[in-house]
């Protein structure tokens, strides 16, 4: 009997043993890392070594966070976060209570710079941190802006036009530019400015010739009166340039002597010399004719190329030629 509880007695530790658990300073932390902890999957799985996941935590009230909100060291609870949805509030930190909603968040109540290295200007207004960064408050033309603080003074500095159509530079229609428009220069000026179409077309017009124009020269003598002569003439202009034709047939002489004088379709350039033509005498002798026009005047000379006058009963005398007019 006494061997048999003796037995009894010896299997009391081995029960005890399998049915409680191993003191935390027996385990093997061997393959573990600091801050894991024993890891259960389940009541069919065996435990491991692991690290607690942000899942494995208690499920959480909406719209909380696990955190120590108090002014001193605690173990963390569930904060509920305030409702802070609009778009003149923010989150606000008060020690010891937590966060709570600041609801008129405004630019006015926003104070402080941000230090060039923080990526900042150091200043508050737009004029001081332009002065910061670029010596000016105006944005030079260099670096994209026009140096100026008025209209006026960022064409000039732009080199824009200050008056007429383009006095705005949004009058140029960018970027196919078909629509825009500048002054139209003075005829005659040679520069390297824009020639607007206005002066392309008056350039053009005054180098094309006029359709020719018929009149009827007045005839006279230098010395004495014709009794019967009569003329023809036609002329063309290319702007000031006039190029001309006529005939004087003479019928009867009367007391006319010396030159044949006939009139111009208009007046010859003051500043300019004396013009001299050629024609010849087409009906009796076939002579060459000489024949000249004053500066200022309206009238031609005619006589033979060897200075004798070509008042003659029957003559036709023809000249032609060119002179600019005023």
């Amino acid at each position: 009997m006494r061997k048999i509880i003796v037995s009894l007695l010896a299997l009391i530790p081995l029960v005890c043993f399998g049915t409680t658990p191993s003191p935390v300073s027996t385990l093997n932390t061997a393959g573990s890392t600091a801050g894991q902890a024993v890891v259960s999957s389940g009541p069919t799985s065996t435990a491991v070594w692991g690290n607690v996941s942000a899942a494995s935590l208690a499920a959480q009230a909406a719209n909380t966070v696990v955190a120590n909100v108090s002014g001193s060291a605690a173990s963390p609870t569930a904060f509920a976060m305030p409702s802070c949805s609009t778009s003149s509030s923010a989150l606000q930190w008060t020690s010891g209570t937590g966060f709570v909603c600041n609801m008129s968040v405004v630019a006015s109540n926003v104070s402080g710079t941000v230090a060039f290295a923080n990526g900042g200007t150091g200043q508050v207004t737009q004029a001081a941190a332009l002065t910061a960064m670029l010596g000016s408050s105006l944005v030079p033309v260099a670096n994209g802006g026009t140096n100026a603080a008025t209209a006026a003074a960022a064409r000039t500095n732009l080199g824009a036009a200050a008056s007429g159509a383009n006095t705005d530079i949004t009058s140029l229609n960018a970027p196919a530019l078909g629509a825009a428009t500048a002054p139209t220069a003075t005829a005659g000026t040679n520069t390297t400015q824009v020639a607007t179409t206005t002066f392309a077309n008056a350039a053009a017009a005054a180098v094309t010739p006029t359709a020719t124009t018929s009149y009827t020269p007045t005839v006279t003598a230098s010395s004495g009166t014709f009794t019967t002569t009569s003329a023809t003439g036609h002329y063309y202009v290319i702007g000031k340039l006039v190029f001309f034709e006529l005939n004087v047939t003479i019928t009867t002489v009367g007391t006319a002597s010396g030159l044949v004088i006939a009139s111009l379709p208009s007046t010859l350039n003051g500043s300019g010399g004396t013009v001299v033509v050629a024609g010849y005498e087409s009906a009796s002798t076939g002579k060459m004719l000489q024949a000249f026009a004053i500066a200022g005047t309206a009238t031609i000379s005619i006589r033979y190329y060897d200075a004798t006058s070509a008042i003659t009963a029957g003559n036709i005398l023809t000249i032609s030629g060119c002179y600019i007019s005023n």
